[in-house]
């Protein structure tokens, strides 16, 4: 599972990478941009690799690949081009690859195979479009209860806000006495954190006297850059949020009103 991005002037190859990444690492985070104008340089630590085009409408593609590794040296760059005689230069950056256009998916696959640098740490992968479901390291992340993982579902919808244990009793058992389940989500919160401990994203989860949240930078959720105004993200809603919940019905209200102003 990887975070990437993607910098290409022309829609076509965009639309060809969106379609390659989601194919071999559906699991992983993937970001594309035309211009090299457009990409957060103050991200850069956050991304494993980066798909390069050397000739970009606003630039070089090689210039943007050095501005990139002097904000995080460990970036994969991966330069894809149709000029050759870029290889010198591409290489002098210490890429990953050099895959001369049309890429396919045999050339991206073996470049995700051979990076230089594996990815820093560890990084939890929510899906809240559609059905819930949630990754770490590609691997669907199994909790010994299907209670624990409904539970972990209404934090990641809180998106970071702290919740007593009366709220999660109330979003699990909206109908029921919140005293007398209290004792049974303490026992989903420790299979929760031993299950995420063992996986090595322990402190995704933050508790501070008898509250508990998520740490939404340890995350990379479909939800989460919705929030953050992330176009990609915006385009993989379909209608559909946490669609095995009832509690998610609040938030798909707001997500539709958002896609419909």
């Amino acid at each position: 599972m990887y975070r990437s991005i993607t910098v290409d002037g022309d829609p076509a190859a965009r639309q060809q990478m969106e379609t390659l990444l989601h194919t071999l690492d559906g699991a992983g985070e993937h970001r594309f941009f035309a211009n090299s104008a457009d990409v957060p340089l103050a991200e850069a630590s956050q991304f494993d690799l980066a798909f390069l085009e050397t000739e970009l409408p606003d630039g070089s593609g090689l210039a943007l690949g050095k501005r990139l590794l002097a904000e995080n040296p460990r970036l994969n760059l991966i330069f894809t081009t149709t000029r050759r005689d870029d290889a010198p230069e591409a290489f002098a950056l210490y890429a990953s690859a050099f895959l001369i256009k049309p890429v396919t998916e045999a050339s991206v696959r073996d470049a995700l195979g051979h990076l230089r640098y594996a990815p820093a740490e560890k990084l939890l992968t929510v899906r809240c479009f559609g059905a819930f479901e949630l990754w770490c390291g590609g691997v669907p992340v199994r909790f010994a209860r299907s209670k624990t993982k409904q539970l972990f579902a209404y934090l990641i919808d809180r998106a970071g806000a702290m919740c007593s244990v009366k709220q999660m009793v109330c979003a699990l058992w909206p109908e029921e006495n919140a005293i007398s389940y209290a004792n049974q989500v303490r026992v989903f919160l420790s299979d929760m954190q031993r299950t995420l401990q063992q996986l090595g994203v322990g402190e995704v989860l933050i508790r501070r006297r008898g509250l508990v949240g998520i740490d939404r930078s340890r995350v990379s959720c479909d939800y989460y850059r919705w929030l953050d105004g992330d176009p990609v993200a915006a385009a993989q809603f379909h209608g559909e949020y946490m669609s095995q919940y009832s509690f998610g019905e609040i938030t798909l209200a707001a997500l539709t009103r958002g896609t419909e102003d």
